[in-house]
């Protein structure tokens, strides 16, 4: 439930209860968003989770945020405090992780050329990000610092190069964690738009018994060609590697290529299919569907999914299949 305070401003409460075979998951909290001056904005959460079988085995958690940025044409900076309880869940949403407080601070500095009309440079943004946190499940601190330059050309030209640089804990132990990136994209032409990255730095292997340093390097590029306003074409790339740091073994490499295909019969009707593949599971995903949309929010869908994978035989062969049916109508009071 939301209440509106004017323009994009609100306050809102949520509950949320499941129940399975004994087992119940209650969440309870509210929200608040309010922008002043349209440069200012704050918003702030509070959640509290009760889950458990019975009252006898119940635990309780909260989780809490608070949010404010600032932004004008020169400046911008912002902060957030979080915390998450060691048993906070919830079962109908998505969080990376619990049992942590942390806060990070954000500030950028903007410099425009004199004449933006006639410079293919439009915008040259300086910016820098601080964060640091308590981690409580891995029982250490956390800590990372990035500086970076973003430049803005036209044809949504976009540059970016950055560089970061902290440690984080992980099962009683500390690891480094510094990086080096870039990424970039660019719209050549009305039908063909482009875009790539690098990334490159030490990493930690995440394993519950035997975690150790390692380095990371990833890279992907990817096109999109759309020839004419019905047919949208997406083709993507990416590669890992994660290399021991102690004697330079190769742990694992990753091919990923994602394929999307979109046909807009009118603006009512399309159709969409989505192709990757993952070598390291040995898979293909492939889902097929179809919409219609009569008004905005009434909608129909239909799908059809499958995986292959590649096992014990040099084919691939489908292991799962599924179709659905959705649809969703909207009325206005």
């Amino acid at each position: 439930m939301t209440y509106g305070l004017g323009e994009s401003d609100y306050v809102g409460a949520i509950f949320a209860d499941t129940e399975h075979a004994g087992r119940h998951n209650r969440v309870a909290g509210s929200d608040l968003s309010i922008r002043f001056n349209k440069r200012h904005q704050l918003s702030a959460t509070f959640l509290e989770s009760q889950t458990g079988v019975g009252s006898a085995t119940e635990t309780r958690a909260t989780a809490e945020q608070v949010y404010y940025f600032f932004s004008d044409r020169k400046y911008a900076f912002g902060t957030q405090i979080e915390h998450y309880g060691n048993d906070f869940q919830m079962d109908t949403a998505f969080y990376n992780r619990t049992g942590f407080t942390s806060g990070w601070g954000y500030g950028e500095l903007n410099f425009y050329p004199k004449d933006t009309n006639k410079s293919a440079l439009k915008r040259v943004n300086l910016f820098t990000w601080n964060k640091y946190g308590r981690d409580q499940v891995q029982d250490g601190n956390e800590r990372f610092s990035m500086v970076g330059v973003r430049l803005n050309f036209t044809r949504q030209g976009f540059f970016r190069v950055d560089q970061g640089w902290g440690h984080e804990p992980w099962v009683g132990q500390r690891f480094r964690n510094k990086r080096f990136r870039t990424q970039a994209q660019v719209q050549i032409f009305r039908w063909l738009y482009l875009n790539g990255n690098f990334n490159d730095g030490w990493a930690t292997f995440y394993d519950p018994v035997s975690p150790f340093q390692g380095r990371s390097q990833s890279a992907g590029g990817g096109f999109t060609l759309q020839p004419n306003q019905h047919l949208n074409q997406n083709i993507g790339y990416s590669r890992v590697q994660f290399d021991r740091t102690s004697d330079g073994q190769r742990i694992y490499t990753v091919h990923i290529i994602n394929v999307r295909s979109t046909y807009q019969f009118n603006r009512h009707f399309l159709v969409r299919g989505i192709e990757q593949f993952d070598s390291s599971r040995r898979r293909v995903l492939v889902d097929l569907l179809a919409s219609y949309e009569f008004v905005p929010g009434t909608v129909f869908h239909a799908g059809y999914g499958s995986l292959l994978e590649k096992k014990d035989s040099p084919e691939y062969f489908a292991t799962s299949r599924g179709l659905f049916f959705k649809a969703s109508y909207l009325h206005r009071f």
